[in-house]
């Protein structure tokens, strides 16, 4: 019995039942997160003062490897087709920020680590370590796209890169250690 309850929630993605199931359940999960953070906890200039599908998609790639990382896209782009419109320009700014700081992170993390963390202070800084980084990736590329895409003049751009940056580190130190 144990190890058909184990292979249920496998990670492994398949044809069948019960690995769509886990998949689609990670996704929701992410879309949820971005849901709540973008009508709830937003500042004027549009950018959420806490982001907790950084922490989210982190603990995913930590969990589950980079291949987890593909729920993150398709939350994004949920949240924007259905309840944050944004111009399409930063459409991949937003996408790439949120991706590639989770996979930083994680590769960051799984470098220096290889073995499944554990409940003890070197493995907790090991975790923050990789939540500022993936702060740092995703403030970058989201700032870029601020200013690309028009949304943020260049000039007023200081004041929404801390304002990003805190977002997710909040949402990175806050999220992803209760998940995981």
């Amino acid at each position: 019995m144990r190890m058909v309850i184990a292979s249920a929630y496998s990670p492994d993605v398949g044809v069948g039942g019960k690995s769509l199931i886990h998949w689609g359940l990670m996704t929701g999960l992410y879309f949820a997160g971005t849901v709540v953070a973008s009508l709830y906890l937003r500042t004027p200039q549009d950018i959420t003062l806490f982001w907790p599908c950084a922490g989210i998609g982190y603990a995913f790639v930590l969990r589950y490897g980079a291949r987890a990382a593909a729920v993150i896209p398709v939350g994004i782009l949920l949240m924007h087709l259905l309840f944050v419109p944004v111009p399409p320009l930063f459409l991949p700014f937003s996408v790439g920020s949120n991706l590639f700081g989770a996979l930083a992170a994680g590769a960051y993390v799984k470098r220096r680590h290889p073995q499944p963390l554990r409940l003890v202070s070197a493995d907790g800084l090991l975790l923050l370590r990789g939540g500022l980084l993936l702060a740092i990736v995703s403030t970058t590329i989201g700032s870029a796209g601020l200013v690309v895409a028009g949304i943020v003049p260049f000039h007023e751009i200081g004041d929404a890169i801390p304002l990003w940056f805190l977002g997710d580190l909040l949402g990175a130190t806050s999220t992803a250690p209760g998940l995981m």
